[in-house]
């Protein structure tokens, strides 16, 4: 007996490990499998309600009729001893009364089995009716956390997605902008050789401010500086300027 009772406890224990198991597996199946066997459980409950129900109204008419029986043969045994009063000496009478004495007996004993199995069938409808009120209210339970179930799991996968389409767009969004972190800066490029250039054209152009300035005091070089740019070409004739030509 021990031992049965242990390896009874593993095999349930068992039983209930494999049953999450599989409903972590496939949760919307198993709701829906669980549902269905409520509804059973719910089927059975209402069946023998309903024969229970046929029970006690046969069980109650047979107490009735027991008890009808019994009343009316107590009030008939009360005529009769009214009447042996009246006669005492009538044998008939008097082994009229003893017959029926007798016979109330047994009927009382019919009527109370007959109330006592009535008052049973009542009380085994009435835990019926609660089985059965238990049983609809776990099914209409179950219903509902299903239903709230399928809504919350639909909510969570658009959040899901939502969240996933985020996060794409957020890679995205930071691979731009590490593109242009990465990438050459072209206008950098050319605006540094612009500034590059413009100190070249400023540095020549100082020296040739510089230079101009130091060959001032020597007139024949200043005349020279002016031949070669062309300052004298006043002074040289047409004609020669058109031979020059």
């Amino acid at each position: 007996m021990f031992f049965a009772k242990v390896f009874g406890k593993k095999v349930k224990a068992a039983n209930v490990s494999m049953k999450k198991l599989y409903v972590g597996f496939d949760p919307e199946t198993a709701s829906e499998v669980q549902i269905e066997e409520y509804e059973n459980n719910y089927d059975l409950s209402l069946t023998d309600q309903v024969q229970l129900e046929e029970d006690y109204e046969r069980e109650q008419k047979e107490a009735d009729v027991a008890t009808k029986n019994f009343e009316d043969k107590k009030a008939a045994a009360h005529m009769l001893i009214e009447e042996q009063d009246t006669n005492p000496d009538d044998a008939e009478l008097n082994e009229a009364v003893e017959e029926i004495l007798e016979e109330l007996k047994e009927l009382k004993a019919d009527m109370e089995m007959e109330i006592q199995e009535a008052e049973e069938a009542k009380q085994d409808l009435d835990e019926a009716e609660d089985l059965a009120d238990k049983m609809l209210a776990k099914l209409n339970q179950a219903k509902k956390r299903h239903g709230n179930a399928i809504k919350s799991m639909a909510r969570n996968d658009r959040r899901l997605k939502r969240a996933g389409l985020d996060e794409e767009r957020a890679r995205k969004r930071a691979g731009l902008l590490k593109d242009d972190e990465n990438d050459v800066d072209v206008f950098a490029i050319m605006e540094s050789k612009a500034n590059a250039t413009g100190r070249k054209a400023e540095v020549a152009k100082r020296k040739a401010a510089a230079l101009d300035g130091s060959s001032k005091g020597n007139d024949r070089v200043a005349a020279a500086l002016a031949k070669v740019r062309g300052e004298d070409q006043k002074k040289v004739s047409a004609k020669d300027r058109l031979a020059n030509l």
